[in-house]
């Protein structure tokens, strides 16, 4: 079995950690700002856990993390536009 196919299998597996339930009620946006402000703010693993989390437990959606995607997704498609405009 390849590693990847375990590590996701062991990630559903394994018990849920509290910002997992938080992601699934709808509040880990709103603990992270009260408590962990600062740190969602300047750690960008930190922020892409978050983003991660919500992701994949969130039951709701999350304008934050739509803004995030789009975002990364109109950078990568700037920079392929730019790399086959001067090939």
């Amino acid at each position: 079995m390849k590693k990847e196919k375990l590590d996701r299998i062991l990630q559903k597996v394994g018990p849920k950690t509290v910002k997992e339930d938080l992601a699934e009620y709808g509040y880990l946006l709103e603990w992270v700002n009260e408590f962990m402000k600062e740190r969602y703010e300047t750690d960008k693993d930190f922020k892409m856990e978050i983003y991660t989390i919500l992701y994949n437990h969130s039951k709701r959606v999350e304008p934050e993390l739509d803004i995030y995607f789009l975002e990364h997704l109109s950078y990568n498609l700037n920079n392929f536009l730019g790399k086959t405009e001067n090939a």
